[in-house]
């Protein structure tokens, strides 16, 4: 381990205290008990850190507050979403707390740098009515390669929205040692190398089936053309693929996940199985999932309980003819006292 007060030292600069620091926690990556995406994750987050930190070399004397805000301003910017700032937020101060637990800082400098906060969007889950449309979008693309490629991505969408797995997990399901296509029943490996179970359907089962008659033979259920795991990258544009032949707004692939979670709270599932089902450890992350089927309950609600649909005249037997009352002066006579 390095010396932490090599790491603190005034004589050193900003520059070699991120590398010297960036060094040790790649060795700790190496040996963490981490998903593969998750390591690509904080990697790659930390090389875009160390990147600015290099091209602003003598900016900033220490590693603290200033320098934290100043890339974050940096960040938000430049061509990054609230999001992804939000993503680099959490991924430097995981690191820093990492580094104060094994005494290689004293103080995280994150400290007093308030997270970033960012828009509350609109964005909601797909409706069971979109995820039809990508479907048959998917189905009836005359431009796609082959049958193989639309039984795998009708699979994948269906599976995701039916089950709620994170895309890494579905990344990573093997055939046969995942599934058990008679009980209905697969086994994911997903964040912190967590493995759980979870069940699909009967529309599900017979996506399945037929993507297995057609896929290549490889150890992974769904792969690409050249038989590899399909990447994160891959995921993302095959859906976002379906959401254009469907002519629906775009979503991020996460969306999915929301959307399972949505439908099975408007069916009347409990939050505690919600919460199991989503591999949810405590129940508050559920629950900020609830909002979205609330959001969805309260237009369905709006609509059923329209008042503009309730006016008499909205009424297709509505025959009653309405006369405008004047005064003696010609003015109407609910404007009383109006200029």
């Amino acid at each position: 381990m390095t010396d932490s007060k090599a790491l603190t030292a005034s004589e050193i600069t900003i520059s070699q205290q991120v590398e010297q620091l960036g060094k040790e926690y790649q060795g700790y990556l190496e040996l963490a008990d981490l998903a593969p995406e998750t390591k690509r994750w904080y990697r790659a987050r930390w090389k875009q850190f160390t990147t600015w930190i290099d091209s602003n070399e003598g900016s900033y004397p220490s590693l603290d507050a200033l320098a934290m805000r100043s890339y974050f301003a940096y960040r938000k910017g430049g061509k990054y979403s609230d999001e992804t700032v939000r993503g680099d937020y959490r991924a430097l101060s995981a690191i820093f707390n990492w580094a104060i637990d094994e005494e290689l800082i004293d103080v995280n400098p994150l400290k007093r740098v308030a997270l970033p906060r960012i828009g509350d969007k609109a964005t909601m889950p797909f409706t069971p009515d979109e995820i039809d449309r990508m479907i048959y979008g998917i189905e009836n693309d005359l431009q796609a390669l082959d049958q193989w490629f639309i039984n795998r991505d009708v699979a994948i969408i269906l599976l995701l929205f039916d089950t709620g797995i994170r895309s890494g997990g579905c990344r990573g399901i093997k055939y046969p040692d995942d599934i058990d296509m008679t009980q209905h029943i697969i086994r994911v490996l997903e964040k912190g190398n967590k493995e759980r179970y979870v069940s699909f359907g009967d529309r599900v089962h017979e996506t399945l089936i037929r993507h297995l008659e057609t896929r290549p033979q490889n150890k992974y259920l769904f792969s690409s053309r050249d038989g590899k795991q399909m990447s994160m990258a891959g995921l993302y544009w095959m859906v976002q693929k379906a959401c254009e032949l469907a002519n629906v707004p775009r979503r991020k692939l996460h969306m999915l996940r929301y959307s399972y979670a949505c439908e099975v709270m408007l069916d009347g599932m409990d939050t505690s199985i919600v919460q199991t089902s989503l591999g949810h450890s405590e129940i508050r992350t559920t629950q900020h999932y609830t909002r979205f089927a609330s959001q969805r309950r309260a237009l369905q609600e709006q609509r059923k309980h329209s008042p503009a649909d309730r006016l008499p005249s909205s009424n297709p037997q509505h025959t009653h003819t309405y006369k405008l009352l004047l005064d003696s002066q010609g003015n109407p006579l609910w404007n009383l006292g109006g200029a």
